[in-house]
This record gives structure tokens, sequence and C-alpha cells, in this order.
């Protein structure tokens, strides 16, 4: 397959565990970031969107790693659309080492916004020309959260107030600063011997500077590596989902 965009990555030392392999947040973000470069090559570039006030807003990630680069090592991540209907739009991933080893594929969900209103807008058909066609997902498309049911008990919760340094230039915490938030609240225990190597996410509303945000962990418990982190803004008589994210670790 002719991928739509392909960009590297030297592995320098922000982002590294102590064992010098890439953490999962700042993976996630160099995928983030191929996205924008993706952007940013077309006639449509990340100007014309700041003056436009127009933005890929996402709703929903699904990835799987295979293995972690490490400190010094050269990323390779393909990037292509697998769909653009009326105001959605759907991205795939895959990121493999210099030597071809592929080490995550991904799927995202996007809508496109008016910044000014913060409402949903159809894409324009003018702005597609620069993407690339369409091509299949990668992964067996599935964006569907696991319930908080019985099966899951909750083991910690913990409140983060929102600064600029969590936001982006569509003036929302940042996607990865919820995996930042949930691997915050992995038991150093757990965090320290295993990986990350399955994870959802699902955004449900902005979450703005000035806002505080309530995560609250859950764990399967036993030796399921399964967890699940349900972030809501919290405040007097409020409590309103903003963003869940299910991992699985070995």
């Amino acid at each position: 397959m002719k991928y739509a965009f392909t960009t590297e990555y030297d592995i320098d030392y922000q982002g590294i565990t102590p064992d010098l392999t890439l953490t999962f947040p700042r993976f996630i973000q160099l995928l983030q970031e191929t996205s924008i470069r993706h952007t940013d090559s077309t006639p449509f570039d990340m100007n014309w969107y700041a003056q436009n006030k127009r933005g890929f807003i996402l709703l929903n990630w699904q990835a799987e790693v295979y293995g972690y680069p490490r400190f010094h090592d050269t990323l390779v991540v393909d990037t292509w659309p697998t769909l653009f209907k009326g105001m959605f739009a759907e991205r795939a991933f895959q990121a493999r080492d210099k030597a071809g080893r592929v080490l995550a594929l991904a799927n995202t969900f996007w809508i496109y916004t008016d910044l000014s209103t913060r409402k949903p807008t159809r894409i324009e058909p003018t702005l597609l020309e620069g993407y690339g066609a369409v091509q299949p997902h990668p992964l067996e498309k599935d964006f569907t959260m696991p319930a908080p049911d019985a099966q899951f008990s909750l083991y910690e919760e913990r409140a983060y107030t929102v600064t600029r340094r969590d936001t982006d230039s569509n003036g929302h915490v940042n996607n990865v600063v919820y995996l930042e938030w949930a691997e915050d609240l992995i038991l150093d225990s757990v965090y320290d011997t295993t990986r990350v190597k399955r994870m959802k996410a699902a955004y449900k509303k902005e979450c703005v500077r000035g806002m505080t945000a309530s995560v609250e962990a859950f764990t399967k418990g036993g030796n399921s590596g399964e967890y699940l982190f349900r972030i809501s803004q919290k405040g007097e008589g409020i409590k309103e989902l903003l963003a869940e994210v299910w991992m699985l670790r070995s």
C-alpha cells in the first residue's frame, strides 16, 4: 500500500522510561504529530486552519502496540485517511522501525468543527484534495468502550486543574494529556513491570483551561492487566463525563 504521508523521528530523551524506551503517551503524541505534519503538507496547511477557525476534533483513538522504540532509535510513522463523510473523518497510523518491523497500528475518528462557534460543520470538498486516497483501516475498527460494570473496581481518584500547558491550538486539553493523567494513576509496581499493549479512548466533551478534571481509575484486578479511566468535570453540583480511556497492559 502506498501511504499518504510518512515521516521519521529520532527518539530523543523526551518521554523516555528508566529502561530507555519510549513512554506510551509520547508514542501516541508522535502519531498525533504525524497527522499534523500531514495536514501541514497539504495546500490547506495549519495556518489556513488557524486563520479560518477550522479544526478536526478527535473523538476516538484505538491503538495496538507490538514493540516500543528505544533512545536513539529511528521511528517511521505512516498515516493515511480511511474515511471522509459529511463532517466526519477517520485516519489510520502505522509505526515501524527502520528495518520495517511494525511497532504499532492505530485508528482515529474525528469531527470537523467551526472553532468560532464550537459546532460541527461539513468538510469542504476542496479540503480533501491534499490528503490522498481513502484506504482501509490497519485494524478491525472498534471504538466501543467497556462499561464500568461490577467487574471493574475503583482504586484511586485524583483531581487536576487544567492550565495552559495542557491545552493545544484548538483551545482544549490535548488528547495525549488524558493519557498522561491515566498513566499517573497506574501503581508504580505495575507501571515499572508492564507496558500498554492495547488502548481505546473516547472524548465526550471539551475540557478547557480553568476546569477541574477528576480522574477515576478502575481495574479488573488480578492478572487481567485491564484498566479503565473516567475523566469528569467536577464542581459544586457538577459531574459530567469528559473522556474515557481503556488500556490493556502486560
